[in-house]
Parts: C-alpha cells; sequence; structure tokens
C-alpha cells in the first residue's frame, strides 16, 4: 500500500491596515480615572413655591404623631356625635347640641394642626418669612461646589457647604444657614439635564473635600470663583487672615437657654408638689435632675451675658465705587454696592453691612499700601451710608 501524505495548502494574502479603523482584536485599554470629564450640573431658571413644595423635608415623626392624633380626634367624634344623637332623640336637645358643638370644635383643631404641618402650610409659612428663598436662579453645580446667580447677587459655596444638600430624584435642596425650611429649591425641571446619578457621586465628592482639611490660603477649588470675579482695574484689594471676637448674645442662644429653663422650673414644682405622695428614692432623683439642669441653664444664661466667640478665617476680595466681593474657603458674594446699608470705620477696621444683614470686615493690615487704604478710607467718608 502506497503512503498517502495530507497535503495542507496555505493561502495568505498581505492586507494593508488602516490605522485610522480601531482595531477589533486589540485588548481594551485601562481608563484614567482623572481624565473622565467633570460633571457639571448647570441650571437657569425660577425658582417658584411649587419647587420650594416639591423638595419639603420629610419630618416622619411629625407625621405619625398627626396621625396618631387624627384616629383618636375622629374616634371621639364618632362617639360624643353618636352620644349627641341619643340625647336629641330622648329629648334633651341642649346636651345634643353641645356634643354637636364640641365635635365641631375638634374638627377645627384637625383642620388647624393639618394646615399647620401640612405641605402648603408649611411652604406657606416659610416663605412668608424669607421671601429671598424665590426668584432667579443661574448657575452649576460641580466638584467646585455652587456657583449661583440670583439677578443681583453672584454666590460661591464650597464643598465644606454642600455636605448636607439633600438629593433625590427631584433635585437638590441647600440649606442657606442650617435651617432644615430654609433653603433653596433646585428641582429637575431647572436644570439643562439632571439625574440623581450625577448628583450623587458630587455629592460625596463634596464631602470627601470637606474632609481633606487643607492649609492653602486658595484652594484649587477656589479658581471656579476667580473666574466669574475679575476685579475692575480701580479695585482695591484686601487679603489675610481674620479674627473676630464677638459676644454671643443672640437671639438663637437667648432662645435655647429658655427653652432649657422650662424643664427643670416644671419637673421643680411637679416634686415640690407631689413631695408627700411619692417614694423618697423618686423624690431626690428629681431634686438631683432639677438642681443638674438648672446648672447647666446658668452655664448658657452666663455665655449668653459674658460668653464671646472667637472665629478665624482666611478671606480675599476687592471693592470698587460700585461692587464688593469677599471670599474665604466656605463661601463668597458679590455685589452692587447699593446693597450695602453702612460703611463704618473704627480703628483701622472697615466694616460694611448689607441690607440683609450680613457683615464684612476689611482690616488695615488686608490692604497692600497705604494708597489704597486711603481710597478705601475715602470711599467711605464719600459714602452717604457712613453712620
Amino acid at each position: 500500500m502506497k503512503d498517502r501524505s495530507l497535503i495542507v495548502v496555505f493561502e495568505c494574502r498581505i492586507v494593508a491596515i488602516d490605522s485610522s479603523k480601531p482595531n477589533p482584536y486589540q485588548p481594551a485599554q485601562p481608563v484614567d480615572g482623572n481624565s473622565l470629564p467633570e460633571d457639571i450640573l448647570r441650571f437657569n431658571g425660577v425658582i417658584e413655591p411649587d419647587d420650594y413644595r416639591c423638595l419639603l423635608p420629610q419630618n416622619h415623626s411629625e407625621r405619625i404623631l398627626y396621625l396618631v392624633l387624627a384616629a383618636l380626634l375622629t374616634i371621639t367624634i364618632l362617639f360624643v356625635g353618636s352620644a349627641g344623637l341619643f340625647f336629641v332623640s330622648t329629648g334633651n336637645l341642649l346636651i345634643g347640641l353641645a356634643n354637636f358643638a364640641f365635635c365641631v370644635l375638634i374638627g377645627l383643631g384637625l383642620w388647624f394642626i393639618q394646615r399647620r404641618i401640612g405641605k402648603q402650610g408649611i411652604t406657606r409659612r416659610h416663605l412668608k418669612k424669607h421671601p429671598d428663598l424665590l426668584g432667579t436662579a443661574r448657575g452649576e453645580f460641580s466638584q467646585s461646589g455652587l456657583l449661583f446667580n440670583d439677578g443681583t447677587y453672584q454666590y460661591w459655596f464650597g464643598p465644606s457647604r454642600l455636605v448636607n444638600v439633600g438629593v433625590s430624584k427631584k433635585g437638590i435642596r441647600f440649606s442657606v444657614d442650617g435651617s432644615p425650611y430654609r433653603y433653596l429649591a433646585f428641582t429637575n425641571r431647572l436644570f439643562e439635564s439632571y439625574s440623581i446619578f450625577s448628583a450623587a457621586p458630587l455629592k460625596q465628592t463634596w464631602i470627601r473635600l470637606a474632609n481633606e482639611k487643607t492649609t492653602d490660603e486658595d484652594p484649587f477649588y477656589l479658581d471656579v470663583w476667580n473666574q466669574v470675579s475679575h476685579p475692575p482695574a480701580d479695585a482695591i484689594r484686601f487679603r489675610g487672615q481674620m479674627t473676630l471676637r464677638q459676644p454671643m448674645k443672640t437671639p438663637q442662644l437667648r432662645k435655647q437657654a429658655s427653652a432649657e429653663l422650662v424643664s427643670p422650673v416644671l419637673a421643680g414644682c411637679l416634686f415640690w408638689f407631689a413631695r408627700d405622695s411619692i417614694h423618697p428614692i423618686f423624690l431626690w432623683s428629681g431634686i438631683i435632675y432639677t438642681v443638674f439642669a438648672l446648672t447647666v441653664n446658668c452655664r448658657t444664661w452666663w455665655n449668653y451675658f459674658k460668653g464671646t466667640s472667637v472665629q478665624v478665617w482666611h478671606q480675599h476680595g476687592w471693592i470698587s465705587p460700585d461692587e464688593f466681593a469677599s471670599c474665604n474657603n466656605e463661601s463668597a458674594v458679590r455685589m452692587p454696592t447699593t446693597k450695602i446699608s453702612t460703611f463704618t470705620m473704627e480703628d483701622n477696621l472697615v466694616t460694611l453691612t448689607t441690607e440683609s444683614g450680613a457683615s464684612y470686615f476689611i482690616p488695615r493690615d488686608h490692604v497692600a499700601t497705604q494708597e489704597q487704604w486711603n481710597r478705601l478710607v475715602d470711599l467711605g467718608r464719600n459714602d452717604n451710608r457712613t453712620p
């Protein structure tokens, strides 16, 4: 038998490779996270009452309390109303009418509570107190913070001011001063393009940057503010570290001290009148609690009348005859000088107070030259808002 060999013929073709087309056989290259484009959420519109109501914070404890109270009052109305029908049917007309009147009063109370804690009532009450929460809103959220223009003021809020923003599918809720109901409501309709999958990572970035304590006078995220706050040629510039000592006699601390006083006073009165009918252990426990609470309250009142708070921050900015701008590592503002209500000069310190009550300070050593300081003093002297 003859051997047979298997002959395999290969046909080779040389093909010119077009480098402009991707090679499907090339393995995927790793992506550099630093080269990813930064998420920027731009907005432009008008914040309206519906936006504020849409982003109201959920107070579950109040809602549960209202539901429990509503259930109890409803049962009371049914019981008293049934009793009223019974008295009317038996000829006791006056007692029956009194029961019906009592039901009406309970219903009015329930209606009042609903208006008090309902979304409509909360919205109406807080917007009446803070009408500045509504109006023009232009700007952007980015890793560097929030740029916000309301048509008159230009604001910047850094990462440390944004760690507690509320992020949801409906939009972003930014608290202006830490109060849960004094916030700017950026609903999704105001944004060019909004997604919680873009907003949530931004919040995580703000938290990370806020936790990274920096000693830099100008952190990198101030660049976004510097891009929109170029001073005019005739501006007087200032820069330096500001140390401010202020008395703690504020309305907030007075309210806190007053609220702290209520509990020990009521407890003391209760234990005093019930001293003959309760066990000595409970009596002495009440006395110890009352003394301790009064001691804490006395300390709060002492801070209110005698205490001082010290604040230290680095600031820079400028002022011209037409505009004023001030920036620190947490926030910044640029405004027309017409919004400054008073211009005070005392002991080489200029204090500017705005119509809203905010104060800004420019010490002599923050101004580079004596010539610029003299211009600042002349600016204040020529201003009719100087007291």
